[in-house]
């Protein structure tokens, strides 16, 4: 089938939507190319900011100043959401391992970094691939991001004792680089006819990107850290860890009545974890062993969101045929 048989324009549109389509295999796909560049990936990991960059422009482009001050109509579930990000998924981290692990070892304290590290920005990626709230979820990360450097390391001392030993401006200036700054600039860029010429490549970007960024985070993932079976448990376990935050967000929606963009974005906001951020929390003073949990992470948290984009395709389309046949 030739996807590409008419218009420039409207070959990219048709690609854009055979990737939304075809997600939920390229995510999979993209950790077995990660793992097979082991040892590429520390090499490339600069190329992290600019394609970080680049997809945030992507994913903010087409926002104005007002669809912000449209987050005060959110302001329960803003507040709601950044604290169960701060209070209920670290104490969720500790009742999963206590369930799990028989004594508190190295990895335990990989499971606390991942409860406690900043929203990531696929969290906006998925949103606008899922038609969620926008805004929204650009307002809940960046506060998140500007609050997370200072209150994690207080909140790891009181779970572990240890006193980390990291720039909480430095982590504040990548995700100003990463989050702050090119949402800026797409605002500030903005213009309705670039939007709609552009719309398409931009999505496509997007969704290219973040297979890159899997590639990239899973191929130094497993150079710092060889899989081997001693790590299913862990593995399994992390998994567990990924499906309770995302339900959490779940909860949030359903419990606050919130419209179907914003319960998507936040179910989105709760699952989906900075893990660059998490290493750097790790790096900062726990033994090497504790970055499996936000390694497995990585191979949990996307396919999760491809699965419920997937599931939000197939119930709109079943209310859209509920609603024909009436």
């Amino acid at each position: 089938m030739n996807i590409c048989s008419t218009s420039n324009q409207g070959c990219i549109e048709r690609i854009n939507e055979k990737l939304s389509q075809f997600l939920i295999i390229l995510i999979p796909l993209s950790f077995f190319v990660g793992h097979s560049l082991r040892g590429w990936g520390l090499k490339h990991k600069w190329t992290a900011y600019p394609v970080l960059f680049s997809i945030m422009f992507a994913s903010s482009y087409g926002l104005k100043i007002k669809n912000f001050l449209e987050v005060k109509n959110y302001k329960k579930s803003f507040l709601v959401s950044l604290f169960a990000q701060l209070f209920i998924l670290p104490i969720t981290s500790i009742i999963v391992t206590s369930l799990f692990y028989k004594s508190r070892f190295n990895f335990t304290y990989g499971h606390y970094a991942l409860a406690l590290a900043p929203s990531a920005i696929s969290t906006i990626i998925w949103s606008r691939i899922s038609n969620g709230n926008i805004p929204l979820a650009t307002t809940l990360v960046g506060a998140h991001a500007i609050i997370v450097p200072y209150f994690t390391p207080i909140a790891l001392k009181i779970l572990t004792g240890k006193t980390l030993k990291f720039s909480a401006q430095k982590l504040f200036l990548d995700l100003f680089v990463t989050v702050f700054a090119p949402t800026v600039l797409a605002i500030l860029t903005y213009n309705p006819k670039v939007e709609v010429k552009t719309k398409s490549v931009f999505g496509v970007w997007s969704k290219i990107g973040l297979l890159y960024m899997i590639i990239l985070n899973t191929a130094i993932a497993f150079d710092v850290v060889p899989i081997n079976l001693t790590l299913l448990k862990v593995f399994l376990v992390t998994g567990i860890q990924i499906m309770l935050s995302f339900f959490v967000g779940y909860l949030i929606g359903k419990i606050l009545k919130l419209d179907e963009p914003s319960k998507i974005t936040i179910t989105y906001y709760m699952g989906m974890k900075n893990n660059g951020a998490g290493f750097v929390i790790i790096f900062a003073g726990f033994p090497h062993e504790a970055i499996f949990p936000l390694a497995a992470a990585m191979m949990w948290q996307q396919p999760l969101a491809s699965i419920i984009n997937a599931l939000k395709g197939k119930n709109e389309k079943g209310s859209i045929n509920s609603c024909n046949r009436r």
